[in-house]
């Protein structure tokens, strides 16, 4: 934008020598969304959505991070998961999104650049876009007042499958998992699997949804969360429900003989220390 300043003295000669010129060019640099994909942005194709981020009259420096960026908004839960397409010296950078909650009204949603990621000073905040509510109100799936009682099986034997009972409302169909630790090991017995869908041809073929099969092959006592997910992107505490129960595994081994290496010569008189497990 260019500016230009006059200087004029008091008298009333007003011609072009008894005056001077200034001229100054101004840039006012910005920062804007460009665009969404998709577009528009709604509460159910939030999660995992770019937004593409245009700079005006500066460019990004080096090393830029999704750490470099904030969301200005009243969505919930919703984050920069990574930044991509950003160089030093360009103007152009793509964010895409994580969400796990929900919300009931349309919002709006704007980014900020740090004022360390660019050429120029300070923080830049881009336009606000609009961020689709679904209208539906979000409800957690339910077991209700169902429980599932301890099971004892003994080890080396294939178990009668057993059913965990369904829970009931939440947003769309429901999904379950049993005995997933955080890390993604299973905390079931060995030998033991949980066929969800009652399909899985890896689980118990021919059984209904939700069950338990297998041949335990280890004695101990497991203990087992089954947690019932919907259909939404809510993936937080109070949007899904949980039963807690324990599978024991029972056995018997020899714990030890005596003498140590039982043989032809010493086996008259020995002694076998039998232990039991779960029982």
């Amino acid at each position: 934008m260019a500016a230009t300043f006059i200087a004029e003295d008091a008298d009333s000669h007003k011609g072009g020598q008894d005056r001077d010129f200034l001229f100054v060019t101004i840039y006012v640099h910005g920062a804007s969304i460009s665009s969404t994909t998709p577009s528009p942005l709604t509460e159910a194709n939030l999660n995992g959505a770019t937004v593409a981020v245009s700079l005006a009259q500066t460019t990004f420096g080096a090393g830029v991070t999704a750490s470099d960026f904030d969301l200005v908004t009243d969505v919930p839960n919703v984050s920069i998961s990574s930044v991509s397409g950003v160089t030093s010296g360009s103007t152009a950078a793509t964010l895409t999104l994580a969400f796990t909650g929900d919300f009931s009204t349309d919002e709006t949603l704007a980014v900020k650049v740090g004022a360390a990621a660019h050429a120029r000073s300070g923080d830049l905040t881009t336009n606000a876009v609009t961020v689709l509510s679904t209208g539906v109100t979000d409800t957690a799936p339910s077991f209700g007042d169902a429980s599932v009682s301890a099971r004892h099986f003994p080890a080396g034997a294939a178990i009668a499958p057993f059913q965990i009972p369904a829970a009931t409302g939440g947003n769309g169909a429901i999904t379950y998992d049993l005995g997933r630790r955080a890390d993604g090991t299973s905390s079931l017995p060995s030998g033991l699997k949980f066929d969800a869908t009652g399909a899985d041809a890896d689980g118990c073929p021919g059984t209904a949804p939700r069950t338990v099969c297998g041949t335990p092959t280890v004695t101990g006592a497991f203990p087992q969360v089954l947690t019932a997910h919907d259909a939404d992107t809510n993936r937080l505490a109070d949007d899904r429900s949980s039963l807690v129960f324990v599978i024991r595994i029972y056995g018997a081994s020899i714990s030890s003989t005596s003498p140590a290496s039982l043989t032809e010569a010493n086996l008259n008189g020995a002694t076998v220390a039998v232990s039991l497990a779960q029982t």
